[in-house]
Order: C-alpha cells, then sequence, then structure tokens
C-alpha cells in the first residue's frame, strides 16, 4: 500500500467499525425481541436479554477462534524463527 492510501484506508476502518458495531446492536436487539415472549412480565424480559447476551458471547467466541487460526504474523524478508525459548529471529545472510 502507497503512504498517500494511508487516509482511505484509515476511514474504512473507522467506517467499518461504525457500522459493525450497528449492525450487531440491530441483531441483538432483534434476537432479544424475538425471544421475549410476554414484553410485559419481567421475567420475559430477563429470558429475552439473556438470549441475546449469550447468542452475543457465541459470536465473540467464533469470531476468537477464527482470529486464531486467520491471523498470522508478518515475517520479515531474510528471518526464520528461532527455536522454542529463543528471543528473536536469526538472521540469514544474503548470498
Amino acid at each position: 500500500m502507497a503512504p498517500s492510501d494511508t487516509g482511505v484506508a484509515s476511514g474504512l476502518v473507522n467506517t467499518s467499525q461504525q457500522i459493525g458495531g450497528a449492525l450487531g446492536l440491530a441483531v441483538l436487539a432483534a434476537v432479544a425481541s424475538a425471544a421475549t415472549g410476554d414484553p410485559a412480565l419481567p421475567e420475559s424480559l430477563t429470558s429475552g436479554y439473556t438470549t441475546a447476551l449469550l447468542a452475543g458471547g457465541g459470536l465473540y467466541l467464533a469470531a476468537l477462534v477464527v482470529a486464531a487460526f486467520a491471523v498470522t504474523p508478518p515475517r520479515t524478508p531474510g528471518t526464520v524463527p528461532g527455536p522454542v525459548g529463543s528471543e528473536g529471529s536469526i538472521r540469514i545472510p544474503r548470498s
């Protein structure tokens, strides 16, 4: 990415966060509403909110698992990971 594109990338990330938060809240509100039986009863509202919070927690855990397997650390050209317990990477001289 060119340095001149950093502003566009920043705007895209911020917009995605705002839309994602609004969409996530709308989905959880719909789940809570669907799980609520009679809205006049406090127990029914609590049940709906509990269902929505558990659904949100499940989605969070699913995202955590996807991130754990999908995100890889960046590799620097010319280095390989060091042995377990060592610090840093081993530098490979270029020929």
